[in-house]
């Protein structure tokens, strides 16, 4: 009953009172200034529900580098600096939105939209339940509660006076994890400086609804800004569909303990992906960091190479850089490399990766796109959202057809052949609207297949083998469906594309086919999988999907009505409709044949955009070659439900008799 009233609170607290997902409440925004006004749009309603705006320079602005806080709570155009002890400074021009916020034409001025420079907006929204921001004027009394509204145990406060300069105070309840006497220990937030004892100052109590200040916390007359954020423990778990999910942990771990590996690895378990990490060493001296999927946090490469993902410090003005060792996985994240042996602390905050909410339209998950050859285009491939995984190939040259994946940094894949993966330095999803970086280049003749992870659409696994199949090894995902098609590459190692397929047709899924290659092998590659998990068995041969300490990238995809479908169909020689459960036609389409051992069938590519799925001829390329695209063919036809396999195909994709495997997305 409690977990019930809580959901149903945080359900009347949410805009337009239903569920609540973390994009509801928190994003990564990234933009290019131009040096004027610009409207910036999260999709998330500041101006309505409250909240913060943590601004930050990518790439050098020579006005102003310095962290900049903007809240609701405090007004419009006032800002404090997590890197700085100074006070609030008012008239910077930065409104509030019902969808973002805007920039005005005095921003270039305060490192705000300077033309071409780069910047990072991370927007959290008041919600019980994650976050609360709280003002209050200091009276001088002991032991002063202050009211908040997460309704939650609080895991972590930034406090900031406002009225003069003053250090910024951090309580984190793992830095000072007995709060119940003096000493009381602090973390300051514009520094580097360890954990120290703060006597009987500043926050000395946490409760649910209320956290007690004293001494510096509370003098009398000063003014006082407080940026709250949830523990995540049960009574954050108020989220997503069921309205029994967290959406932020605030953590410690210990490095240099029996978790560690030799390495100095440690990996952190928090519940879910994370797609915002903010942490510091509570021990000893060290800088601050916030990693964010937007700007690149890639998974572990395994093979004792450490990541490069990129980092922004709180406590420095430096614009960002690529030297943090810290990767993702599918629960949480791990620190490689750095963890000393001293049983150091670190404390962290943490925020679950999005989309939580299903797609609404095949738009939201898959996209295609053309470039311009007679423009450069940034990025070079466009799309109406952020890009997970793009697939590129030119049309008219024989280059291969290679795929990379936010998770997967600055490298490619090519899926014609085993190889590992290759450097693709300009392989860069930064972007909110597409992928890839030409550097000012001009480039003819690419297109890109473009997907986005959903619930029960699509998602995305990044994981190191164990060598180990006995036990055989199971991998976490957030799917949140039973995958019924999965493709797994080692990508350290030049191996084969496996295949996994679960449609429930024996024909398709007791045969093993891989990606690169165009046979059909003895075996039973049905996948084992849970909505949570996959165990790495059969499909694909072990040996290629669980290399010891060698990195592999894992697609996952399911059937979502409308949305998307895995499928088969028995061919039979004549025009054959495909229902996919669509109403206005298949946008992309993948068929591979298979259903008896020794079949030579390659995987076509059809999209409806840039090759066309008319009546007449469909152009179409082959995932598993580097041929060129075959223009004069018919094979393929429209239908409002799905698409049409013409008879002219009755040899290669419509063969009588013959079963085929085919994914689709409206």
């Amino acid at each position: 009953m409690a977990k019930l009233a809580k959901a149903l609170s945080a359900a009347a607290g949410s805009a337009g009172g239903g569920k609540v997902y973390v994009e509801d409440v928190f994003s990564t925004h990234l933009y290019t200034g131009n040096g004027g006004t610009q409207t910036i749009t999260t999709g998330i309603d500041v101006s309505g529900e409250g909240g913060l705006i943590w601004q930050k320079p990518r790439t050098s602005d020579s006005t102003n580098n310095d962290n900049k806080l903007f809240d609701t709570v405090r007004g419009q155009n006032k800002v404090v600096y997590s890197n700085l002890s100074a006070g609030e400074d008012s008239g910077r021009p930065l409104s509030y939105t019902s969808t973002g916020f805007t920039l005005d034409a005095g921003s270039p001025s305060y490192g705000l939209n300077k033309d071409s420079v780069e910047y990072a907006a991370w927007t959290f929204r008041k919600q019980e339940g994650f976050f609360d921001v709280v003002t209050f004027t200091g009276d001088g009394t002991s032991n002063r509660n202050i009211s908040h509204s997460l309704n939650a145990t609080i895991g972590s406060i930034l406090l900031k006076r406002t009225n003069t300069t003053e250090d910024w105070y951090v309580y984190h309840r793992n830095s000072d994890s007995d709060i119940s006497s003096s000493p009381y220990y602090k973390l300051v937030l514009n520094s580097s400086v360890a954990r120290a004892n703060n006597g009987s100052n500043g926050i000395i109590g946490t409760s649910t609804s209320t956290f007690k200040v004293h001494g510096t916390g509370n003098t009398s007359g000063a003014t006082y800004v407080a940026y709250i954020f949830a523990a995540g423990e049960s009574d954050s778990q108020i989220f997503g569909d069921d309205g029994d999910e967290a959406i932020i942990k605030c953590g410690s771990y210990t490095q240099g303990t029996t978790a560690a590996s030799a390495s100095g690895n440690v990996t952190v378990n928090v519940g879910f992906e994370p797609q915002w990490i903010l942490k510091k060493n509570a021990t000893n001296a060290s800088e601050w960091e916030i990693y964010d999927s937007m700007r690149g946090i890639t998974c572990n490469p395994g093979g004792g190479v450490y990541p490069t993902a990129i980092r922004l410090r709180p406590n420095k003005a430096n614009i960002e850089n690529n030297t943090g060792q810290v990767s993702i996985t599918s629960t949480g994240f791990t620190v490689h490399g750095g963890a000393s042996t001293s049983s150091d602390v670190e404390i962290y905050i943490a925020i679950r990766r999005g989309p939580m909410k299903e797609p609404t339209a095949g738009t939201d998950v898959y996209t295609q796109y053309e470039n311009n050859p007679s423009s450069v285009e940034d990025p070079f491939f466009q799309s109406s959202f952020p890009v997970d995984v793009g697939i590129f190939h030119r049309r008219t040259n024989n280059e291969g057809n290679y795929l990379t994946a936010r998770l997967l940094g600055l490298k490619e894949l090519n899926t014609t052949t085993t190889g590992a993966s290759g450097s693709a330095v300009n392989a860069k999803f930064d972007y909110m609207n597409g992928w890839y970086d030409t550097g000012g280049a001009q480039y003819s003749g690419y297109s890109s297949l473009m997907f986005r992870r959903y619930p029960k659409v699509f998602d995305v696994v990044a994981y190191v083998g164990n060598g180990v199949n006995s036990p055989l090894r199971v991998i976490n995902h957030n799917l949140a469906a039973v995958p019924e098609f999965v493709i797994i590459k080692d990508y350290t190692n030049a191996l084969h594309w496996g295949v996994g397929t679960k449609t429930g047709v024996s024909a398709v899924d007791n045969y093993n086919v891989y990606l690169n290659l165009d046979g059909v092998y003895s075996g039973a590659s049905a996948i084992t999988a849970t909505a949570t998990t996959l165990t790495l068995t059969q499909f694909g041969g072990t040996g290629q999907i669980n290399t010891a300490n060698a990195s592999h990238l894992a697609l996952f995809f399911a059937t979502l009505a409308g949305i998307s479908k895995v499928g088969s169909y028995t061919g039979t020689g004549n025009d054959l409709n495909v229902d996919c459960g669509f109403s206005g036609g298949a946008r992309f389409i993948l068929i591979k044949r298979t259903g008896a051992n020794g079949i030579t069938s390659d995987w076509y590519v059809y999209d409806s955009v840039i090759q066309g799925i008319v009546a007449g001829n469909d152009p179409y390329w082959l995932m598993n070659t580097a041929a060129t695209e075959v223009t004069n063919t018919d094979y393929i036809d429209p239908l409002a439900s799905g698409f049409t396999v013409t008879s002219n195909a009755s040899s290669t994709i419509n063969v009588s008799g013959g079963t085929y495997l085919f994914l689709a997305f409206a």
